[in-house]
Protein backbone atom coordinates (compact mmCIF):
# COMPACT_ATOMS: atom_id res chain seq x y z
CA UNK A 1 0.00 0.00 0.00
CA UNK A 2 1.03 3.51 -0.68
CA UNK A 3 1.94 5.03 2.88
CA UNK A 4 0.39 8.52 4.00
CA UNK A 5 4.05 10.43 3.55
CA UNK A 6 4.48 8.89 -0.09
CA UNK A 7 1.09 9.96 -0.83
CA UNK A 8 1.40 13.76 0.18
CA UNK A 9 4.62 13.78 -1.71
CA UNK A 10 2.79 12.54 -4.88
CA UNK A 11 0.62 16.16 -4.40
CA UNK A 12 3.68 18.31 -3.44
CA UNK A 13 4.49 20.13 -6.65
CA UNK A 14 0.57 20.52 -7.02
CA UNK A 15 -0.52 24.13 -6.53
CA UNK A 16 -0.91 25.88 -3.36
CA UNK A 17 -4.32 25.40 -1.75
CA UNK A 18 -6.77 27.52 -1.63
CA UNK A 19 -9.59 27.48 1.31
CA UNK A 20 -7.80 24.04 1.56
CA UNK A 21 -8.67 22.70 -2.29
CA UNK A 22 -5.70 22.30 -5.01
CA UNK A 23 -6.32 24.30 -7.39
CA UNK A 24 -3.96 24.01 -11.03
CA UNK A 25 -4.01 24.38 -14.87
CA UNK A 26 -4.33 21.43 -17.32
CA UNK A 27 -1.89 23.17 -20.55
CA UNK A 28 -4.62 21.12 -22.68
CA UNK A 29 -6.36 24.90 -22.38
CA UNK A 30 -3.18 25.84 -24.27
CA UNK A 31 -3.49 23.41 -27.10
CA UNK A 32 -0.74 24.30 -29.83
CA UNK A 33 1.36 26.42 -28.17
CA UNK A 34 5.14 25.47 -27.47
CA UNK A 35 6.28 24.72 -24.16
CA UNK A 36 8.15 28.88 -23.59
CA UNK A 37 4.19 30.18 -24.33
CA UNK A 38 2.96 27.95 -22.16
CA UNK A 39 5.39 29.21 -19.59
CA UNK A 40 4.96 32.60 -20.21
CA UNK A 41 0.92 32.35 -19.99
CA UNK A 42 1.01 30.26 -16.77
CA UNK A 43 3.40 32.56 -14.98
CA UNK A 44 1.19 35.67 -16.65
CA UNK A 45 -1.36 34.05 -14.42
CA UNK A 46 0.07 33.52 -11.22
CA UNK A 47 2.31 30.53 -11.67
CA UNK A 48 -0.01 27.95 -10.41
CA UNK A 49 0.84 24.10 -10.62
CA UNK A 50 0.41 22.91 -14.06
CA UNK A 51 -0.34 19.21 -14.99
CA UNK A 52 1.32 19.32 -18.39
CA UNK A 53 0.04 17.52 -21.50
CA UNK A 54 2.51 15.56 -23.67
CA UNK A 55 1.78 17.82 -26.27
CA UNK A 56 2.73 20.77 -24.22
CA UNK A 57 6.15 19.33 -23.26
CA UNK A 58 6.84 18.41 -27.14
CA UNK A 59 10.32 17.15 -27.76
CA UNK A 60 11.67 20.11 -25.18
CA UNK A 61 13.93 18.57 -22.83
CA UNK A 62 11.60 17.80 -19.32
CA UNK A 63 14.80 18.95 -17.16
CA UNK A 64 14.31 22.18 -18.77
CA UNK A 65 10.25 22.03 -18.73
CA UNK A 66 10.80 21.48 -14.71
CA UNK A 67 12.86 25.04 -14.56
CA UNK A 68 10.47 26.31 -16.30
CA UNK A 69 7.07 25.09 -14.85
CA UNK A 70 5.53 23.38 -11.37
CA UNK A 71 4.53 20.08 -12.62
CA UNK A 72 2.63 18.69 -10.29
CA UNK A 73 1.40 15.99 -13.16
CA UNK A 74 2.14 14.54 -16.30
CA UNK A 75 -0.76 13.77 -19.33
CA UNK A 76 0.72 11.34 -21.62
CA UNK A 77 -1.06 8.11 -23.99
CA UNK A 78 0.37 5.07 -23.24
CA UNK A 79 -1.00 2.47 -25.91
CA UNK A 80 -0.89 -0.89 -26.04
CA UNK A 81 1.77 -1.26 -28.73
CA UNK A 82 4.47 0.62 -26.58
CA UNK A 83 7.05 -2.02 -25.10
CA UNK A 84 7.71 -2.04 -21.28
CA UNK A 85 10.98 -0.50 -21.68
CA UNK A 86 8.63 2.51 -23.22
CA UNK A 87 6.33 2.21 -21.17
CA UNK A 88 9.01 3.16 -18.10
CA UNK A 89 10.67 5.67 -20.02
CA UNK A 90 7.12 7.69 -19.82
CA UNK A 91 7.06 6.67 -16.14
CA UNK A 92 10.75 8.26 -15.83
CA UNK A 93 10.04 10.92 -18.03
CA UNK A 94 7.11 12.43 -15.13
CA UNK A 95 10.10 11.87 -12.30
CA UNK A 96 12.31 13.92 -14.61
CA UNK A 97 9.82 16.80 -14.88
CA UNK A 98 9.56 16.99 -10.89
CA UNK A 99 5.76 15.17 -11.12
CA UNK A 100 4.95 12.01 -9.30
CA UNK A 101 1.89 11.57 -10.72
CA UNK A 102 1.17 10.20 -14.30
CA UNK A 103 -2.33 10.54 -16.33
CA UNK A 104 -2.61 8.23 -18.84
CA UNK A 105 -5.25 7.38 -21.61
CA UNK A 106 -4.81 3.63 -22.03
CA UNK A 107 -6.31 0.15 -21.44
CA UNK A 108 -6.83 -1.98 -18.15
CA UNK A 109 -4.48 -4.71 -19.42
CA UNK A 110 -1.94 -2.06 -20.49
CA UNK A 111 -2.39 -0.62 -16.84
CA UNK A 112 -1.41 -4.04 -15.63
CA UNK A 113 1.74 -3.75 -17.17
CA UNK A 114 2.10 -0.05 -15.75
CA UNK A 115 1.87 -1.13 -12.49
CA UNK A 116 5.21 -2.50 -11.69
CA UNK A 117 7.13 0.32 -13.01
CA UNK A 118 4.93 3.04 -11.57
CA UNK A 119 5.39 1.02 -7.98
CA UNK A 120 9.35 1.08 -8.77
CA UNK A 121 9.14 4.41 -9.19
CA UNK A 122 6.63 5.82 -6.97
CA UNK A 123 4.79 7.30 -9.20
CA UNK A 124 0.71 7.14 -9.21
CA UNK A 125 -0.87 6.36 -12.27
CA UNK A 126 -4.44 8.25 -13.47
CA UNK A 127 -6.17 6.35 -15.47
CA UNK A 128 -8.46 8.61 -17.94
CA UNK A 129 -11.30 8.10 -19.83
CA UNK A 130 -10.57 6.16 -22.82
CA UNK A 131 -9.56 2.62 -23.73
CA UNK A 132 -12.55 0.95 -22.57
CA UNK A 133 -12.21 3.11 -19.29
CA UNK A 134 -14.23 5.76 -17.56
CA UNK A 135 -17.26 3.71 -15.84
CA UNK A 136 -16.91 3.48 -12.08
CA UNK A 137 -16.97 -0.20 -12.64
CA UNK A 138 -13.81 0.27 -14.99
CA UNK A 139 -11.97 2.30 -12.02
CA UNK A 140 -12.80 0.08 -9.35
CA UNK A 141 -11.19 -2.63 -11.54
CA UNK A 142 -8.39 -0.19 -12.09
CA UNK A 143 -7.63 0.01 -8.34
CA UNK A 144 -7.79 -3.70 -7.89
CA UNK A 145 -4.67 -3.75 -9.75
CA UNK A 146 -2.43 -1.81 -7.34
CA UNK A 147 -2.48 0.73 -5.26
CA UNK A 148 -0.12 2.17 -7.76
CA UNK A 149 -3.11 2.79 -10.41
CA UNK A 150 -5.86 5.35 -9.55
CA UNK A 151 -8.19 7.30 -11.91
CA UNK A 152 -7.80 10.74 -13.81
CA UNK A 153 -11.18 11.85 -13.56
CA UNK A 154 -12.60 14.24 -16.22
CA UNK A 155 -15.44 16.21 -15.36
CA UNK A 156 -17.03 15.94 -18.85
CA UNK A 157 -17.45 12.15 -18.26
CA UNK A 158 -18.55 12.26 -14.87
CA UNK A 159 -21.90 10.62 -15.65
CA UNK A 160 -20.12 7.69 -16.37
CA UNK A 161 -19.02 6.89 -13.20
CA UNK A 162 -22.57 5.61 -11.91
CA UNK A 163 -26.10 6.54 -10.76
CA UNK A 164 -24.56 8.95 -8.17
CA UNK A 165 -21.25 10.69 -10.13
CA UNK A 166 -20.71 13.24 -6.83
CA UNK A 167 -21.17 10.05 -4.37
CA UNK A 168 -18.65 7.79 -6.26
CA UNK A 169 -15.73 10.90 -6.14
CA UNK A 170 -16.68 11.17 -2.23
CA UNK A 171 -16.33 7.78 -1.72
CA UNK A 172 -12.69 7.09 -3.66
CA UNK A 173 -11.55 10.70 -3.72
CA UNK A 174 -8.17 9.17 -2.18
CA UNK A 175 -7.62 7.12 -5.15
CA UNK A 176 -8.21 10.16 -7.54
CA UNK A 177 -5.09 12.04 -9.26
CA UNK A 178 -6.74 15.16 -10.70
CA UNK A 179 -10.06 15.81 -12.29
CA UNK A 180 -9.94 17.66 -15.56
CA UNK A 181 -12.38 20.72 -14.33
CA UNK A 182 -14.45 22.46 -17.11
CA UNK A 183 -18.35 23.19 -18.00
CA UNK A 184 -20.15 22.24 -20.51
CA UNK A 185 -24.17 22.95 -21.97
CA UNK A 186 -25.52 20.56 -23.99
CA UNK A 187 -22.98 19.58 -26.97
CA UNK A 188 -20.71 23.05 -26.31
CA UNK A 189 -17.96 23.37 -23.85
CA UNK A 190 -18.69 27.00 -22.33
CA UNK A 191 -17.25 28.95 -19.62
CA UNK A 192 -17.65 28.08 -15.81
CA UNK A 193 -20.83 28.87 -14.19
CA UNK A 194 -22.75 28.65 -17.68
CA UNK A 195 -22.97 24.98 -18.26
CA UNK A 196 -24.90 22.04 -16.59
CA UNK A 197 -21.63 20.14 -15.04
CA UNK A 198 -21.85 20.32 -11.30
CA UNK A 199 -18.68 22.24 -10.73
CA UNK A 200 -19.97 24.20 -7.29
CA UNK A 201 -21.13 21.16 -6.16
CA UNK A 202 -17.35 19.48 -6.40
CA UNK A 203 -15.63 22.69 -5.13
CA UNK A 204 -17.77 22.44 -2.32
CA UNK A 205 -17.52 18.94 -1.71
CA UNK A 206 -13.54 19.23 -1.89
CA UNK A 207 -13.17 21.94 0.78
CA UNK A 208 -15.85 20.76 3.22
CA UNK A 209 -14.87 17.56 3.36
CA UNK A 210 -10.76 18.08 2.86
CA UNK A 211 -9.88 16.53 -0.62
CA UNK A 212 -5.94 16.17 -1.62
CA UNK A 213 -6.63 15.59 -5.38
CA UNK A 214 -6.36 18.63 -7.85
CA UNK A 215 -8.96 20.35 -9.54
CA UNK A 216 -6.84 20.46 -12.93
CA UNK A 217 -8.67 23.73 -14.80
CA UNK A 218 -8.68 23.47 -18.39
CA UNK A 219 -10.05 25.93 -21.11
CA UNK A 220 -11.87 23.64 -23.60
CA UNK A 221 -14.11 26.76 -25.64
CA UNK A 222 -12.98 28.89 -27.86
CA UNK A 223 -13.04 33.16 -26.93
CA UNK A 224 -11.90 34.77 -30.30
CA UNK A 225 -8.34 37.00 -30.06
CA UNK A 226 -8.12 35.38 -26.82
CA UNK A 227 -5.60 36.12 -23.87
CA UNK A 228 -5.03 33.02 -22.57
CA UNK A 229 -3.45 34.44 -19.01
CA UNK A 230 -6.52 36.66 -18.57
CA UNK A 231 -9.15 33.77 -19.35
CA UNK A 232 -7.17 31.40 -17.42
CA UNK A 233 -7.45 34.37 -14.13
CA UNK A 234 -10.58 34.28 -15.27
CA UNK A 235 -11.69 30.15 -14.22
CA UNK A 236 -9.46 30.49 -11.68
CA UNK A 237 -11.21 33.46 -9.50
CA UNK A 238 -14.45 31.45 -10.49
CA UNK A 239 -13.02 28.68 -8.64
CA UNK A 240 -11.72 30.94 -5.78
CA UNK A 241 -15.30 33.07 -5.51
CA UNK A 242 -17.04 29.55 -4.45
CA UNK A 243 -14.04 28.24 -2.26
CA UNK A 244 -14.81 31.33 -0.52
CA UNK A 245 -18.21 31.83 -0.33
Amino acid sequence: MIGRREFIGALAASAVRFKGVRLGIGTFSYRGLKLDEVARIVHSAGSPGVELEASSLGSDDPARARKQLRVYAFNAPIPEKLTDAEIEAVVLKTKALGAAILNTTTTLPTAKRIAPFAAKHKVRVGLHSGGGIGSGASYLEGFGISPWINANIDLYAWKNLGPDPLAFIREHHQRITSIHFHDRKGNAFVPFGEGELPTRELLLMARNERFDFTFSIERIYNVPSIDHAAETRRNLDYCKNILAG
